[in-house]
């Protein structure tokens, strides 16, 4: 009896491993078989995922063409710091006068060394900052070929605003001693040059953050300056005109003197800008 249970033991563990065999050689056969599927709905896929930098369009934060301005923006910082810690008092009469008239008029008749040197200091800041701005917004949003964030163009703006403020000084200084209104023409320079002061001085947090923001934000920064700076030119021409009709000046003749020393040199500085495009 022993003997039949060991055969039948045998037979069914024989038979076992014939039925597993014979599955492993189905499976092997049906895998050869089957092509790799490289569609969709295979269930392996691979994913491509695109890095890109931080900005738009792949643009750095930061451009590598201001090299030169950092220089130029540092002579612009010395000059505020001087501004602010050593003629702190002129320079908030200076912010005061821009709708104070008063305030403008009595820092037209003092006349100290003090005054006279903080008001150097704040020209020489308009002068190196507008020049700046003129750059920036010629190579960014103009795209003039010749400026391309230059230096030398940097000096042709800086040129061009020193000549035409020279230009409208000593006309201005001429006409009134020929029309007998030579303390009118001073105190009209002085409201030119006050609004110039303060022009200068709001821009350079343009002009200091165009060079190290993303390319996407350059447009909004120099347009706002731009819109800046036509508020300061709108005020200016305001305060002009009262002076103006102070001395009784005929409409005609102001007129004349907008167009001639005002309008006229900006139209010709846009138009040699679009020349040089």
């Amino acid at each position: 009896m022993l003997a039949n249970f060991n055969i039948a033991s045998d037979t069914i563990i024989k038979t076992y491993k014939e039925q597993i065999d014979s599955s492993r050689s189905n499976m092997a056969d049906t895998i050869l078989s089957e092509p790799i599927s490289t569609n969709s709905d295979s269930l392996v896929s691979q994913e491509i995922i695109e890095i890109k930098p931080i900005g738009e369009e792949g643009n750095a934060l930061s451009s590598q063409r201001s090299d030169w301005m950092v220089g130029v923006l540092l002579v612009s910082l010395i000059l505020m710091a001087i501004i602010r810690f050593s003629f702190s008092k002129y320079l908030h009469r200076v912010i005061d006068a821009i709708v104070n008239a008063q305030t403008s008029n009595s820092l037209f008749v003092e006349k100290n060394m003090r005054n006279l040197r903080g008001a150097i200091f704040m020209n020489c800041l308009f002068f190196v900052n507008g020049a700046l701005f003129l750059s920036q917004y010629s190579s960014e949003l103009m795209s003039l070929k010749h400026a391309n964030n230059s230096f030398s163009f940097f000096l042709y703006c800086l040129l061009a605003l020193l000549l035409i403020y020279l230009g409208k000084l000593i006309v201005i200084r001429t006409f009134g001693y020929i029309f007998n209104g030579t303390k009118e023409s001073k105190e009209y320079m002085h409201t030119v040059f006050l609004y110039n002061k303060n022009l200068g001085m709001f821009l350079l947090p343009i002009t200091l953050s165009v060079p190290f923001i993303a390319y996407h934000a350059v447009p909004y920064l120099l347009n706002a300056g731009l819109i800046m700076a036509l508020v300061f030119f709108l005020f200016r021409i305001a305060r002009g005109l009262k002076i103006l009709f102070r001395k009784h000046v005929s409409i005609f003749y102001m007129i004349l003197y907008l167009c001639a020393l005002e309008i006229l040199p900006l139209l010709m500085i846009y138009k040699l800008l679009k020349s040089l495009a």
